[in-house]
């Protein structure tokens, strides 16, 4: 029996891609009305920060992302229909617009 050796660049391809969707979702909703001190304390230190979210986007990209999968990322969220019911928001739209702008330089 012999074994072929494969070659597995990245191997948390798919844990990275929902890392960033969930990293883009928390960044562009926000915090939920009934949020307590601590989320709010850390939502404001980490997760607010247009800086640290793309860094941890860049991280997930370092690990087998594609520029190309997180900008359809942002489309889908645009076109989420859940997310159609809070489009009106227009701060929803800047942090989308913010995400993409950084990262279609990169492209």
């Amino acid at each position: 029996m012999a074994f072929e050796k494969t070659s597995n660049k990245f191997p948390m391809k798919e844990y990275h891609t929902q890392h960033m969707e969930k990293t883009i979702l928390r960044f562009v909703m926000g915090l939920p009305e009934n949020s307590s001190k601590l989320q709010k304390r850390n939502h404001e230190k980490y997760f607010g920060r247009l800086t640290y979210v793309c860094k941890e986007i860049e991280y997930d990209i370092l690990h087998g992302v594609k520029i190309e999968e997180v900008l359809s990322t942002l489309n889908n969220i645009r076109n989420y229909p859940s997310i159609l019911q809070v489009k009106d928001n227009e701060d929803l739209i800047r942090r989308l617009n913010e995400i993409e702008e950084r990262f279609i330089k990169n492209r």
